[in-house]
């Protein structure tokens, strides 16, 4: 395996590693957006109560 094989193969798996870094990032910034809503709905409910 010549050099520039090795590079590429090296590049490729942090690029591969960063992918999956950015779309766990991702889902868990959707599901804290979703989190958000429900306790902004169940706060709102609750003074709907009051």
């Amino acid at each position: 395996m010549t050099e520039t094989e090795k590079l590429t193969k090296q590049r490729n798996l942090v690029a591969a590693a960063f992918n999956a870094i950015e779309s766990k990032s991702v889902s868990l910034a959707m599901k804290a957006e979703d989190d958000e809503k429900r306790q902004a709905d169940a706060f709102g409910e609750l003074l709907d109560f009051i």
